[in-house]
């Protein structure tokens, strides 16, 4: 059975006539992809700091810190400057564009900490023209996970989105305008739910045929 750990990796690396293919994190999402044939030897390097140990835990606090933390230090810093008890409708759209400025930075700054990280390796590797579309790195990924683990990535998506419905709700019900962003974050987290439960639904049907 696969850990996250060897999934992210069987997504990042394609085996190839003499190697591997890495691909390369951009520091942009809209980046050009660069892509890179490395050794087996250099393949555990590079895994061994673009996917850490004990990733999955990783990956969960940075989740919680910002999806938690980025609302209620955007509502902090709002209250702070209007010195409003009763949000206006003015701090509501400060407290949303704040919060998504708050997430994106931090999703970027990760982005930023792990292409600085990579750099000197990637800098004496020969780049290759053999790359692979996000859509097979994707299909990899989903492919190194077993039935098992795709009903428990399924299942924790909706208990998280579950969970994020009942805090906006009574965030909202209790005059808290920062509830909309967890009912926001409820909607992404049961789109995400929804992907692995398809993909649960097809590994299913494969079995049986």
């Amino acid at each position: 059975m696969a850990d996250t750990r060897t999934q992210l990796i069987s997504a990042m690396f394609k085996p190839t006539e003499g190697g591997n293919v890495f691909r390369a994190p951009p520091p942009f999402w809209v980046w050009p992809t660069r892509f890179y044939l490395v050794t087996e030897q250099q393949k555990d390097q590079l895994a061994a700091v673009a996917v850490p140990r004990h990733v999955a835990i990783w990956q969960v606090a940075f989740l919680i810190i910002v999806i938690f933390g980025a609302p209620t230090l955007a509502g902090l810093t709002v209250w702070a400057t209007t010195g409003h008890d009763s949000p206006t409708t003015a701090d509501i759209g400060m407290l949303f564009i704040l919060s998504f400025l708050l997430m994106f930075g931090a999703a970027l700054a990760r982005r930023w900490w792990l292409v600085w990280k990579l750099a000197p390796m990637l800098a004496v590797l020969p780049r290759t023209d053999a790359g692979f579309s996000l859509k097979e790195m994707r299909e990899r990924a989903y492919g190194a996970l077993s039935v098992r683990q795709l009903a428990f990535i399924s299942v924790l998506n909706v208990v998280t989105a579950t969970i994020m419905v009942m805090t906006g709700l009574l965030k909202v019900i209790t005059s808290k305008p920062d509830g909309f962003i967890y009912l926001g974050c409820a909607v992404v987290f049961s789109f995400v739910a929804a992907i692995y439960l398809k993909r649960l639904l097809w590994r299913a049907e494969a079995t049986k045929g």
